[in-house]
């Protein structure tokens, strides 16, 4: 009886072994796989680059280790798409190796660094997102990896960076993520920087506000319509137009005399247009662009049911009588 209990233990410890050496070969063949699949990331055909990346999506939490190292590889396109596959693998542990990338030299990188703490979702994250709001070449990814991991906690974060950040680029950055992520849930404290003393920082401000439909923010937007620089007053009448109404006809005919805001003064104005108006328009039938001749002249029919063209002068006599 006894013989027999130590053959069935013998059997069973041989058992487990085989066990435990069939697994640790496996794991080592799993391994060698990702290795290869690894090394393939920056071949040079996009063909093999591809069957990589599918390969070790499919080996799946085996390929996790492996790729979090090669986030320090030395060739750039290894570290986009390791980046890359941690995201698509939501791989928490990857983190750490993740948050380096953000400042990496290589616009691509930084990209997908990103779009991949997004795709984890863990809020560990929102902080590091933050810290590189000053980076314009990711702000659009910035606001969507925060809107996939918690707005809420985001805008938090976003706010304290406001806070302690002095220059210039972090300010207006962080200003607009902060309208992109919350939008109306921060009016209160965009509003606070509607005056504020660096007129770029106040204009994001206000263009924030102005996107979120906050009236306050039209004062300044009426400012800047009198700025020296064209792209601000260009800007800032894109801004303004969604609040115009009839009682800004005015402000509106005062605008037609900026050669570069006449097209889209006109688009607006076009609701508008009665007789009252028809010298102003007719003076500016010569303008040198045919789109904005083009709803001059539709305007004018409007009022007067006749259509004389371009010819200013046509026109100038028919309003006369």
């Amino acid at each position: 009886m006894h013989g027999q209990k130590i053959r069935l233990w013998l059997s069973g410890v041989s058992l487990l072994i085989i066990v435990v050496g069939l697994l640790y070969w496996r794991h080592n063949q799993i391994q060698k796989k990702v290795q290869f699949y690894v090394s393939e990331l920056d071949h040079m055909y996009l063909k093999n680059r591809d069957e990589a990346q599918s390969a070790l999506l499919r080996i799946g939490r085996p390929a996790i280790p492996p790729l979090i190292r090669s986030l320090k590889h030395e060739r750039p396109r290894t570290r986009i798409l390791a980046a890359k596959l941690l995201g698509e693998l939501k791989a928490t542990s990857a983190i750490p190796g993740l948050i380096p990338m953000l400042r990496d030299k290589y616009v691509e990188a930084r990209w997908n660094a990103v779009e991949s703490l997004g795709k984890i979702g863990h809020p560990s994250a929102i902080d590091s997102l933050v810290s590189v709001a000053d980076d314009p070449s990711i702000k659009k990814e910035i606001v969507e990896a925060l809107k996939k991991i918690d707005p809420r906690l985001a805008a938090l974060s976003l706010k304290r960076m406001l806070k302690v950040k002095k220059d210039e680029q972090s300010l207006i950055q962080g200003l607009w993520i902060l309208g992109q992520v919350s939008q109306l849930e921060e009016k209160e404290f965009l509003r606070g920087y509607l005056e504020d003393t660096n007129f770029q920082v106040q204009k994001q401000a206000t263009y924030v506000l102005a996107e979120v439909g906050d009236t306050l923010a039209v004062s300044n937007l009426d400012a800047y319509l009198r700025n020296t620089d064209v792209l601000v007053r260009y800007q800032s009448f894109l801004y303004r137009s969604p609040y115009t109404d009839s009682a800004d006809i005015p402000l509106l005919l005062t605008l037609l005399k900026d050669d570069y805001l006449r097209f889209e003064v006109m688009r607006i104005l076009y609701n508008y247009v009665d007789l009252s108006m028809a010298d102003s328009l007719v003076m500016y039938l010569n303008d040198p662009k045919p789109e904005t001749r083009l709803l001059i002249t539709k305007s004018l029919t409007k009022i007067s049911g006749k259509n004389f063209g371009f010819n200013q002068a046509q026109w100038k006599s028919y309003f006369k009588k």
